[in-house]
This record gives C-alpha cells, structure tokens and sequence, in this order.
C-alpha cells in the first residue's frame, strides 16, 4: 500500500529537478551574485542575448577595458527582461557609431528597472530620424541609480515640422512611479534637432520625467539647438511627480535655464572639480590641469585637485 504514494513522490521530486534546469540561471539562485567580464563587442553582445532573450536581467557586469561597438546597434534590456543588475563601466568607454534610421527608442541601456550604473562612459554618435534617443537610458523604471558616469555622445534625430527628437543626454525617460537617482555625472557631447524651432524637444540629462527623480552634483557642458524653453531643459523636465537639483552647474543652456552658471575659465581652473569633489575623502571628481577642459568624474587620485 505504500508503494504507490512513494512512486508519486519520487515522480514529482524528478519533475520538480527537471522545473529547475530549464530555468533561467536567476531563477535558479544565481540572483544578481554573478559578475560578467565585458571587453569586447563580442561579449557586450552575448551579455546582451543573455539579459534580452535568455530571461537573465539580475546579471552583474563589469567592463575590462574600453569597447567599441562600431555601427551595430545592440542594446541592453528589453520590455520582457529589464536589466536590473549592477553595471560597472570601471572607468572604460563603450563607444558606437549607430545610424538607425527612423527607428525610435535608441539607448545602450535600453529597459533598465532596479538597476546600479556607474563608473562608465558612453562616447560616439547616434543618428536618427525617430525620436526617443538617450546618450545612456532610454526608460528607466523601479529605483535606478546613475553615478560616476559621464555621456558624451553626439545625438541627431527629429524630422523636420513638428517631429522632434525628444533626446536626453543621460535618461530619457522615467517611467510611471520610479525613483531615479543620478549623482556625480556629467554630460558633454550634443543634441541637434531637426524639427521647426518651435517644436524641438531636448534636455541635458532627463527628458520625460512620470515618476521621481534627482540630480546631484552634476554637471553639463553640451552643446544643442534648442531654441525654445516650452520643450527643452538645461538639466531636465519638471513634470512628474517630483525633480529635483542639487548642487548642478552649467556651461551652456538647453532650452529653459536650470542649476548655476559656471564660465569655461571656471571649468578649465580646477575651481570645479574641487567644488563638485568637496570634502569627500575617496576621489569622485578630478581633473589634469591645462589637459582637460572640465572636472570629470574619477576615482584616479592623481586627477584630484
């Protein structure tokens, strides 16, 4: 008689085990404890099909050295798979060359939720006739932090009349109820928008804004052609349900003024990167005196001022 309930047993726990190796690497434990090396195009991409396809959103990155992933355009997260582990740019660069047409929605950082980025730069160009385009994230959801990083990608989208490119150099947007943190970051690079003056639509950092979010000592030394303050921000939007700036300084306007004005003899003096450093006692920002042209934020001790 108890032979019967013993083979049902031994049957569902087989069945059970089964379950489990067709899960995703995250469901099985690996919860956000794995640290994947990226230092080429190749492994950005299979880290890529790993977060977007395989249903591994919890992966940890770190980039060994700088990348370059040239005119291909292989963005991290999806609708279904949201990145949300710790990226850590390490200080490299993941550089591109994208030209998408008329595609919409174009970011390295595609669908973040829950996510850490820091230590990492974005540098290149993308081009399009779409709208929606960031230097970093395109939507960023749950609660994201941005440190340390610096965008400086050249972006140029909209298409004439009243089609405008809706680009931001870190966020573009975020989304419904997130809280988004973005903390000792810089964006150089620019936005050119091809729509009617009247309609073109930029901001510095942060785009479209349905949640929360906040700006910490930051800093933007973009260039743009924002012609009107209705649609463009120097640092961001201030709908939503809550923005704020703290301690975030300027070189030139995007559209509507925000944060401090601060001259490029300011910039290129040192003055900054010691105002934006403070009193901490690890290195945020530094600077090489008479090489760059602006406080950058680093853990290098020998760019401390």
């Amino acid at each position: 008689m108890k032979t019967k309930p013993t083979n049902i047993i031994q049957r569902l726990c087989l069945f059970l085990f089964a379950l489990v190796l067709t899960m995703p690497t995250w469901a099985q434990g690996n919860n956000g404890t794995e640290v994947v090396s990226i230092g080429s195009k190749a492994e950005w991409k299979a880290f890529c099909q790993r977060v977007n396809h395989n249903g591994e959103p919890f992966l940890n990155a770190k980039l060994t050295q700088d990348v370059d992933l040239g005119g291909e355009i292989v963005m991290l997260g999806s609708v279904s798979y949201p990145y949300s582990g710790t990226f850590d740019g390490n200080g490299h660069t993941l550089s591109f060359n994208w030209n998408a047409g008329e595609d919409n929605q174009i970011a390295p950082f595609y669908y973040v939720e829950n996510a850490t980025i820091k230590n990492l730069r974005t540098q290149g160009k993308i081009t399009s006739k779409g709208y929606s385009l960031s230097g970093m994230v395109r939507a960023a959801l749950g609660t994201t932090t941005i440190s340390g990083c610096i965008s400086d990608v050249d972006i140029t989208g909209g298409n004439g009349g009243w089609n405008d490119s809706q680009a931001a150099g870190m966020v573009q947007a975020v989304a419904y109820g997130a809280s988004v943190q973005i903390t000792d970051c810089l964006v150089k690079g620019s936005i050119t928008d091809n729509a009617d003056e009247s309609e073109r639509a930029m901001a510095g950092f942060v785009l479209s804004n349905s949640g929360t979010y906040t700006l910490t000592r930051c800093l933007y030394v973009g260039k743009n052609n924002a012609a009107n303050s209705k649609y463009s921000k120097t640092f961001g939007t201030e709908k939503g349900i809550s923005d704020t700036f703290t301690d975030c300084y300027y070189l030139n306007t995007c559209g509507k003024a925000q944060g401090k004005q601060v001259t490029a003899e300011r910039l290129k003096s040192g003055e900054m990167a010691k105002l934006l450093q403070g009193d901490r006692t690890e290195n945020v920002w530094g600077q090489t005196l008479g090489t760059d042209k602006e406080p950058l934020p680093t853990d290098k001790a020998d760019k401390r001022i």
